[in-house]
């Protein structure tokens, strides 16, 4: 694979606090300059904001290679007081949002305005020649496997949807199968990984396999999967307090140990051998 510049976008996991699917692409490209503008918690209207902002910036062409991975359509980004505000999927989360912002939502309002931002961005992309892939964490029909909270719609079952479903079906197509149906088993907890402690991210192997499955035509080396695999010994003896570590949220003493060895650079795919640039864009 033979590119001048390698952009990647999407949220946690595509920027995380270890190896990701982007870095894993960035590392099989060596002569690439990697810009990763992925964003923990990101929705899918703040992808669509970073790609069409990078565009206008990078200006990009037929010598650039562009992976977006797509998010659950429930989730809300919002710019507030110099930065993104986002809590993950709206469903989780009752704290930030509140009973009465409940009365104003409807899965099948996500599904049409994330169906109208993954058009808008094949549309670019197509348009500009360069090389591109959708690929995704979740289906765009099944953001209920990330909620705690009963939605109130299945869009399975909707003419609506499956409206939307067929209008779109040309652009949809184009996204590979999700880390849901891939990786997960179709649940993301408990996760499938080696890791000690898990905060429901895929660890660097399952970035591996992912891409693997998703993306056989990358050129995947022996020295990438070694390096995987020391990131992987690196974060599977990484001690942490058993008290502190609860299902479904973050181990505090093991993520500050996981921040201290990224610091270091001890993470070796991306400490060492390619470098996340992450600079460029304003929002």
């Amino acid at each position: 694979m033979t590119y001048k510049r390698f952009f990647a976008f999407g949220c946690s996991f595509c920027e995380y606090n270890w190896t990701t699917w982007a870095d894993i692409v960035a590392a099989a490209c060596p002569g690439a300059q990697y810009y990763n503008f992925g964003k923990g918690g990101g929705s899918n209207q703040l992808i669509l904001s970073r790609v069409m902002e990078a565009d206008s910036v990078f200006n990009f062409n037929k010598d650039d290679l562009v992976i977006v991975q797509w998010t659950s359509i429930t989730r809300e980004s919002r710019y507030i007081v110099d930065h993104w505000r986002g809590c993950g999927n709206v469903y989780n989360d009752n704290e930030s949002y509140g009973e009465d912002f409940y009365k104003y939502i409807d899965p099948l309002d996500y599904l049409i305005r994330d169906c109208a931002a993954i058009k808008a961005v094949h549309t670019l992309l197509e348009h500009k020649q360069c090389k591109f892939e959708f690929l995704s964490m979740v289906p765009i029909v099944k953001p209920e496997s990330l909620a705690r909270r009963a939605m109130n719609i299945d869009l399975g079952s909707t003419s609506n949807a499956q409206y939307l479903l067929k209008t779109y079906n040309t652009v949809l197509s184009r996204i590979k199968p999700s880390y849901l149906e891939t990786i997960f088993r179709g649940k993301f907890w408990p996760n499938p990984t080696k890791l000690t402690y898990s905060d429901g991210h895929p660890d660097p192997e399952q970035h591996l396999q992912y891409i693997e499955q998703v993306l056989p035509q990358v050129p995947v080396t022996d020295s990438i999967r070694a390096l995987i695999q020391k990131d992987m010994e690196a974060l599977i003896n990484l001690p942490r307090i058993v008290e502190d570590n609860q299902p479904g949220k973050a181990s505090q003493s093991w993520q500050l140990n996981v921040n201290a060895l990224w610091v270091k650079n001890q993470f070796c795919t991306v400490g060492n051998t390619v470098f996340r640039n992450d600079k460029g864009l304003r929002f």
